[in-house]
């Protein structure tokens, strides 16, 4: 949901110039996907994680369904008055990325200890 709404928004703003108007309803829509994303993260943190979420091809696919339109997006708004939106966006590419590198220790890891990633 937050990818959608980063690209949608970034859609519609992406021939602003630097020197136009900012308007408030862009603020709103990237604060709801920043807040779609952080509260799940956030109860995933306390309540524990499913071991199929780690693995290296969900991994992969969490880059297409989210990490690509957040990039997307912070193109579109990189030339735009919204430079902070650029920087969440690029804040959850990070986030992905951090997705991978533990998605791929957790692999290693059950290949080392000859676990099944997928495994409880």
């Amino acid at each position: 949901m937050a990818a959608i709404i980063a690209l949608a928004s970034a859609y519609f703003l992406r021939n602003v110039p630097a020197d136009a108007p900012v308007a408030w309803w862009p603020y709103f829509a990237f604060a709801w996907a920043f807040v779609s994303v952080a509260v799940p993260w956030g109860i995933g943190v306390g309540a524990g994680f499913l071991p199929e979420e780690f693995h290296p091809g969900m991994s992969l696919m969490f880059g297409v369904i989210f990490a690509l339109p957040f990039w997307q997006a912070s193109r579109w708004l990189a030339h735009s008055p919204y430079h902070l939106f650029v920087y969440e966006c690029r804040f959850m590419i990070g986030l992905w990325g951090v997705h991978v590198i533990v998605s791929l220790a957790v692999w290693i890891h059950a290949r080392l200890t000859g676990r099944n990633v997928l495994e409880s």
